[in-house]
């Protein structure tokens, strides 16, 4: 019975997901992409069906391969295109514009190395080359194969490694930054 519970627990789940993919293409259909006020309200069509779904901690642990879906990614790079539009077009959002002020604190240092730890499908390497392109070497990992799929797919010039951040493979000082966002 438990099984079965779990089985239509992960069905709904990727359900929801699809709805909210839906939603957000309708979203995006009806409002101008140029509009700069629209990440909260992405956001809540990504993730309100989701956030309404109650589970008890062991439910929650059946469920910790969800983050493997290839739904995640999908969903995730409907607001990261939009973000990544309005850094174009001089309306950053907060946290891409954190980035760019912790970027300013490497001044004379450039081709550094580094890891961008839940990637998920690599955005993050447009911000770092959109305000200097000279400063770092990117590389991104993510636990979910499907993301790691699309990142190689839109960036194919960028290494992509699926990795589970709790173990990852890789030697010690291999990179000269890990970058963490949003991950945890």
């Amino acid at each position: 019975m438990k099984k079965i519970k779990t089985l239509i627990q992960k069905r709904l789940i990727r359900y929801q997901q699809g709805k909210a993919l839906k939603r957000v293409d309708k979203l995006l259909l009806n409002k101008k992409y140029s509009d700069p006020n629209l990440t909260g309200e992405i956001w809540h069509l990504i993730n309100d069906a989701n956030s309404k779904i109650k589970i008890n901690d062991e439910l929650a642990e059946k469920l910790a391969d969800n983050w493997q879906q290839d739904m995640v990614g999908v969903l995730q790079r409907k607001l990261v295109d939009y973000q990544l539009y309005q850094m174009k077009h001089n309306n950053s959002p907060m946290v891409i514009h954190l980035i760019n002020e912790i970027m300013k604190q490497f001044k004379e240092i450039n081709n550094l190395s580094i890891l961008d730890i839940g990637c998920s499908t690599g955005y993050y390497s447009e911000v770092f080359k959109f305000y200097d392109p000279e400063k770092f070497k990117y590389n991104g990992c993510d636990y979910n194969q499907e993301s790691i799929k699309i990142a190689q797919s839109k960036y194919p010039d960028l290494d992509f490694y699926c990795e589970d951040a709790t173990r990852m493979s890789f030697s010690d000082n291999k990179f000269d930054i890990c970058f963490m966002s949003g991950a945890i």
